[in-house]
């Protein structure tokens, strides 16, 4: 047992030594590890630098934002009227909008009625039609006979003779 647990820990020495081989030499990824450590260190106080230029942009910012803050309650109340009066003069134009929006589908649905009820109607004159043609249709075969039926096999196959000697 003590062999196997001196191979294991060589290979994993050996292991661990190729692999920080072939980091530090860049063999897999293009460029050494401490290259790419230096190239981010380098991002990260470019970074820096543009973060604190960004803080001193936003402190001025700030500044001015607090300078216009004390002059922003007479425009607030301007604002607030004026909104007040968008508002009512956007609510009427809603409120006629919808109205003639409704008198529209209103329109739109006594029409598609008015079509569903013709289709309805017509519908039900074909079923109509339909269940005289199949009580005719056997009402006549109950009368028929076997002569008959023969007949009239015998005047179809007469009449087909006659159209095509005349085509």
């Amino acid at each position: 047992m003590n062999h196997a647990l001196l191979f294991d820990t060589i290979n994993f020495i050996l292991l661990v030594g190729g692999l920080g081989y072939i980091l530090w030499k860049g063999i897999l990824i293009g460029k050494p590890i401490g290259q790419i450590f230096k190239d981010r260190s380098e991002e990260i106080r470019r970074g820096l630098e543009e973060g604190r230029k960004a803080l001193e942009a936003a402190r001025a910012q700030l500044h001015a934002a607090e300078e216009k803050l004390a002059k922003l309650e007479s425009e607030i109340a301007a604002l607030r009227d004026r909104a007040v009066s968008e508002i009512q003069t956007e609510r009427d134009r809603l409120k006629k909008a919808a109205e003639e929006e409704a008198a529209k589908i209103a329109a739109f649905v006594r029409t598609e009625m008015e079509s569903e009820t013709r289709i309805a109607q017509m519908a039900l004159k074909n079923f109509a039609a339909e269940q005289a043609l199949s009580r005719a249709g056997d009402s006549l075969r109950a009368r028929m006979s076997e002569a008959g039926h023969r007949r009239l096999f015998v005047r179809f196959l007469m009449d087909l003779e006659s159209q095509q000697s005349s085509n």
